[in-house]
């Protein structure tokens, strides 16, 4: 019994690892390669947006991410949102900045002074940009020019990538932006889940060797199991005592005898 909770409990670390990692992952290798934080040719309220670059070889489907920042900003993705290996995917405050966006939020806002682009999934962050002052340029998005990916490795878009109603970015593309699709190393996440899997298996080679031992303790009906042979225990024991009372007996009826005669 020891050997078998062993290996239900590796199995329920594994699979609950598994449930996380396996959406975390992915999440986490996205990149934001864009970032409209002020635009000029529409309002703020029209015209914010950022752009997400899956850089893995893996479809990726950002449904029940939410979308905040270190504030109260809280937009959770209730249906499939996909984005393909090597493709490019615009969110955007307003059904039409100057494009057709992939997708559009609400209850999030791109603060002009300072303000984070962070993903989550319940209590787990998986994704984050934070920025100051410095990053916003009027009607100039910001694209990531190498990673990783903070703050100083984004460079203002050149002048020449205008787009929509006069404002300069490239969303939905590349622009200035070069990143190969290619497999990203394994974060910690995907290690615990080996570790699960690791222990899953060992107790589960435990459990199997315990069964095929041919020495076994006896089951609560009294069935025994040794060295391939099937009996009841009590079958010798009861055969003893069946005996011991017939010989008592016997033995009983041999002294009355004598007490008789």
């Amino acid at each position: 019994m020891q050997a078998k909770g062993f290996a239900h409990f590796g199995l329920l670390v594994s699979l609950s690892i598994y449930t996380g990692f396996s959406h975390a992952m992915p999440i986490s290798d996205l990149l934001i390669s864009e970032v409209m934080v002020n635009p000029a040719a529409l309002s703020d309220a029209r015209g914010e947006w950022f752009e997400l670059f899956n850089p893995t070889t893996e479809e990726i489907n950002l449904r029940e991410i939410t979308i905040g920042d270190d504030g109260r900003d809280r937009h959770r993705i209730e249906s499939d949102l996909l984005i393909l290996p090597g493709e490019y995917l615009t969110l955007a405050r307003y059904f039409d900045p100057g494009f057709i966006p992939d997708y559009v939020y609400d209850d999030f806002i791109l603060g002009n002074s300072e303000d984070e682009i962070v993903f989550s999934a319940g209590t787990s962050e998986l994704l984050r940009l934070e920025y100051d002052s410095d990053f916003a340029a009027a009607g100039r998005s910001r694209e990531l020019g190498v990673l990783p990916m903070t703050a100083s490795h984004y460079d203002l878009t050149p002048a020449s990538f205008g787009y929509g109603y006069g404002d300069i970015g490239t969303p939905g593309d590349s622009g200035s932006f070069r990143v190969s699709v290619a497999a990203v190393p394994l974060p910690d996440t995907a290690w615990l889940f080996i570790g699960g899997t690791l222990m899953l298996l060992t107790s589960t080679a435990l459990l199997r060797r315990r069964k095929s031992s041919p020495y076994r303790s006896c089951q609560p009906s009294g069935l025994c199991r040794h060295s391939g042979s099937l009996r009841r225990h009590s079958d010798t024991s009861n055969r003893r005592e069946s005996q011991g009372v017939t010989l008592g007996h016997n033995m009983a009826e041999h002294n009355l005898g004598q007490e008789v005669r």
